[in-house]
């Protein structure tokens, strides 16, 4: 897949929790330079025992080269 300047990009997140217990953690996202965040995301999520939760994440490319990795940690 390949995306160019100015366009927009939405990613979608889905967290899962199978068990019988709400689950909390905390969400870190690092993107690459070229890429400018168009949400703020909480970085503190908690799901709910048996449900699924999908957070979009959505970005506009930027017009200059941007080298990085795309991360995403919950802990």
């Amino acid at each position: 897949i390949e995306i160019a300047t100015e366009d927009n990009l939405s990613i979608p997140l889905t967290f899962k929790n199978n068990t019988d217990k709400p689950l909390g953690g905390l969400l870190t996202i690092t993107a690459p330079d070229g890429l400018k965040s168009l949400v703020d995301v909480p970085t503190i999520q908690t799901i709910m025992p048996g449900v699924a939760k999908t957070i979009y994440l959505d970005y506009k490319v930027l017009d200059k080269i941007g080298y990085g990795d795309f991360t995403i940690a919950f802990k």
